[in-house]
């Protein structure tokens, strides 16, 4: 599991942390392992998409807000080969390390999310400045069952009227595959 430091994460080492509270939840007494739901946002959205495509069958549902479905391309644009990548460098907001480009160098996110073939929620923001909105138009494409929806003039994150929309979308979605 990750300890924190930015220079040793991963999509990946979050996906191991993920399937390891994903383990833990699903054996705490007041948890219906039947009804284990992930709700992700950008980085967290690939992360869960990943996660649930490698436990289809025990996640019962799949909230995706502007994933990062990027991450690929975006280590692509920033280095030429994965020679070229240091050990540590800045990559958006955080200061990443090797592992978190070595892990996504030859790594096809769309390949494995459609795994998952539960029903599936993706919001995305019109204006989303930081995930263009295609790399959700493509998930959409390419999961089975999903409820797409395009927040109209939201960017990289939901607020005011936007994160209203979000959570109607949320809770109808929550009672469709009968979680609430």
């Amino acid at each position: 599991m990750s300890d924190g430091d930015t220079t040793e994460m991963s999509v990946m080492t979050e996906v191991s942390d993920l399937e390891a509270i994903m383990d833990a939840a699903s054996k705490w007494d007041f948890v219906d392992e039947n009804k284990i739901v992930l709700l992700g946002t950008s980085q967290g959205g690939i992360t869960s998409a990943i996660a649930v495509a490698r436990h289809t069958g025990k996640i019962s549902g799949l909230v995706l807000m502007y994933p990062a479905f990027l991450v690929s391309d975006a280590v692509h644009e920033q280095f030429d080969s994965l020679e070229d990548v240091p050990d540590s460098f800045r990559f958006n907001w955080i200061t990443a390390g090797r592992p978190y480009a070595e892990d996504m160098w030859d790594y096809d996110v769309y390949e494995e999310i459609g795994n998952y073939t539960e029903k599936v929620l993706l919001m995305h923001g019109s204006a989303d400045s930081i995930v263009p909105i295609s790399y959700s138009e493509r998930a959409a494409e390419v999961y089975e069952n999903v409820d797409y929806y395009v927040i109209d003039g939201a960017g990289h994150g939901f607020n005011g009227g936007a994160f209203d929309e979000a959570v109607r979308h949320i809770f109808d979605y929550l009672q469709e595959i009968e979680i609430i």
